[in-house]
């Protein structure tokens, strides 16, 4: 099972990081908070798996679904803060909505 433990002494680093003036702290702190968002989404994937969380799967949903977002968005920022996918890379964007939308609509 994936553990993810946030080591609290070391919690102001990340503040540090997102507050900064130089480029190469903020960009470890896209690079961080994107990687918190994907371990946050494959924890919450495998408390589904067996059965530990139950919380309306809508809500489940739409959490997953910002989280993939959000670790996608700033694993692909550069400095610059310019997403450098191809066109075809938006496909991560649309795709997702319109699965999230004929699960709870339809």
């Amino acid at each position: 099972m994936c553990i993810f433990i946030i080591r609290l002494n070391r919690l102001y680093v990340y503040i540090i990081d997102a507050i900064s003036v130089k480029v190469k702290e903020v960009v470890m702190f896209r690079k961080k908070l994107s990687l918190i968002c994907g371990t946050l989404g494959l924890m919450i994937l495998q408390l589904l798996y067996f059965d530990i969380l139950s919380i309306n799967m809508n809500i489940i949903i739409l959490v997953l679904f910002l989280l993939s977002i959000m670790h996608f968005y700033y694993m692909e920022l550069d400095f610059k803060s310019q997403l450098q996918v191809r066109p075809f890379g938006y496909l991560a964007f649309i795709l997702p909505s319109i699965a999230i939308m004929a699960r709870l609509f339809f």
